[in-house]
């Protein structure tokens, strides 16, 4: 049974030792708000055999004479006030760590925690990520948000297979080129403007690199493994170097894109949305929707994978082969078409939204 805030007091107050395993040490941080840890540490005795991981995020509580007492292989504390990260220096083996939306202004206070392989210090005030290098188990490391003026320190981490350094402010992406292990990179936001770095990435499977000031992404031809890939808001017009990957997901919004020249076979979202598309003839022929919208059983029949896709704002001329007439409306069409589709005779609702288009429909006999 829990113990409430009162009988956890009151113990504290009769002066009898409190044990604690990791449930109820757990129970006892969430229920205690305020209590006075340093007065009633001598009281309060761990089971440290039987805890290894901690997870209090926004608890505001004062951890020190607990972490002092424990040999912790997980602990998470996003969300706090923490700026002092000293007393994880003797936590040599912990194997992950959250410290995401703190304080913290540097890293030198984690470099004796040799075994880590998860570090999250995203959304904090660091600008120096010295020290880090020394961390070479590291698998998965997030430093978004952060002030980072260089990165030379990460070109050690060899075993990374997911970094995240969106929105920081360094300008040499080299040390980059020796993570060849990486599986998932997230750089946006970074002021890229030439990528030439990602080449040598090649078990890249999820790519971010949007809000940057890419032109050309010819790298990217060579990341055969890409399945996710974000890379709206640039200046990217030729996506001819997609051609040959078997991407899943595709988001290019936001770019100069004059047409979708590349297989699209595997895609089960893609948004092309805010481009100057004027054909779409690659796509799959009978993909009609604009803008977001359910897919009806009949469509999935013929759309194979492709379940979302996102079109709007762009400069795009309809051709319809049908021997009726066609209403267009300055907002939505909403048309039945049955017999036109060759085999496959099941009704398809057409909706067009053509409000903030550039359309021009085309009635062609057969």
């Amino acid at each position: 049974m829990e113990r409430t805030e009162i009988e956890f007091q009151t113990v504290l107050e009769s002066g009898e030792k409190l044990s604690l395993d990791e449930q109820s040490l757990h129970n006892f941080l969430r229920v205690v708000k305020n209590p006075d840890l340093e007065e009633h540490a001598d009281q309060i005795d761990l089971i440290y055999s039987q805890i290894s991981q901690i997870s209090l995020p926004m608890s505001g509580i004062d951890l020190i004479f607990i972490l002092k007492k424990l040999n912790l292989k997980s602990l998470d504390l996003q969300y706090n006030k923490i700026t002092d990260f000293f007393p994880l220096q003797t936590h040599y083996n912990l194997h992950s760590l959250n410290l995401a939306y703190n304080g913290a202004k540097n890293v030198k206070d984690f470099i004796k925690c040799s075994q880590l392989q998860t570090l999250v210090l995203n959304m904090n005030q660091i600008d120096d990520c010295s020290g880090l290098e020394q961390l070479v188990n590291l698998q998965v490391l997030n430093l978004a948000y952060n002030q980072f003026k260089n990165i030379y320190p990460l070109q050690n981490l060899i075993n990374l297979t997911w970094l995240d350094l969106q929105c920081n402010r360094f300008k040499d992406f080299a040390p980059l080129t020796q993570l060849v292990k990486l599986e998932a990179l997230f750089l946006l936001d970074c002021q890229i403007s030439n990528i030439g770095f990602l080449k040598k990435l090649v078990n890249l499977e999820t790519l971010n690199i949007s809000a940057n000031q890419i032109v050309s992404i010819y790298e990217l031809h060579f990341l055969t493994k890409l399945k996710i890939l974000d890379i709206y808001s640039n200046q990217i017009s030729d996506c001819n170097p997609l051609s040959g990957l078997q991407l899943k997901r595709l988001q290019m919004n936001r770019n100069n894109i004059l047409s979708v020249d590349f297989d699209v076979s595997e895609l089960i979202h893609c948004d092309v949305s805010y481009n100057k598309i004027a054909d779409i003839s690659q796509l799959p022929k009978q993909c009609i929707k604009m803008g977001q919208t359910e897919q009806t059983p009949q469509e999935a029949l013929l759309l194979g994978r492709l379940q979302t896709i996102y079109k709007q704002y762009n400069w795009l001329q309809a051709k319809r082969r049908t021997r009726s007439s066609m209403k267009l409306s300055h907002k939505k069409i909403t048309e039945n078409i049955s017999n036109n589709l060759g085999a496959q005779r099941a009704a398809i609702q057409l909706i067009l939204n053509l409000s903030t288009e550039l359309f021009r429909a085309e009635q062609i006999s057969q």
